[in-house]
């Protein structure tokens, strides 16, 4: 599991950096549809991204992103 959890990480951390609250299903469906995809480019079954992502991987994006509203990180929007 730690090789898929840093392949998520480094993917959150590329992808998923606005501090703004994210309330938008849409657009954190698509990037759970990318996150998806990256993660089947890597070699990673989709078995896999569920367990490392406590089996929905849209919650778990959901939940990155608004926990980066609290940290002193670049926003894409700002």
């Amino acid at each position: 599991m730690p090789e898929i959890s840093k392949c998520i990480q480094a993917w959150v951390d590329a992808n998923i950096t606005s501090r703004a609250h994210e309330e938008d299903k849409v657009q954190m469906v698509q990037e759970a549809d990318d996150l998806k995809t990256h993660a089947l480019a890597e070699g990673f079954t989709l078995e896999q991204l569920r367990g490392a992502c406590n089996g929905d991987i849209l919650a778990f994006l959901m939940d990155r992103q608004n926990s980066n509203k609290n940290k002193g990180r670049p926003a894409k929007d700002d």
